[in-house]
């Protein structure tokens, strides 16, 4: 799944250090690249929910005492349980990816030791 991200976190790299070249030249950019980067971290959080909703459904079908799941069933769901929650891992990932990103918007306009952790 981060394959499918890596063009679009190069892209938005490219226009960081295309922007950082003359950083009040064209104040444009950088509202292209903030823009960009929210709705891409809105999208990748509703993501995770949705993946999050699922694997709740999943541990309540499993915890459901009225119907039981057979054991190739139960090993089915717990297969799909790992693989969700490693796409979760994934999108955290790309989360963390996406804000390095938006900090190096501030960091040039603003000095690392300017800024509080």
């Amino acid at each position: 799944m981060v394959n499918h991200y890596k063009k679009s976190l190069l892209d938005y790299l490219n226009l960081l250090h295309q922007a950082r070249k003359q950083p009040m030249k064209n104040p444009q950019k950088w509202k292209i690249l903030q823009e960009k980067l929210v709705q891409r971290l809105f999208y990748i959080g509703r993501k995770i929910r949705e993946k999050k909703d699922e694997v709740n459904a999943i541990h309540q079908l499993r915890k459901n005492s009225e119907r039981r799941l057979t054991k190739e069933q139960s090993v089915s769901a717990k297969d799909r349980i790992s693989y969700l929650e490693d796409q979760i891992d994934e999108y955290h990932w790309l989360i963390d990816g996406f804000k390095s990103i938006g900090d190096g918007i501030a960091y040039t306009f603003i000095s690392r030791y300017d800024l509080k952790p």
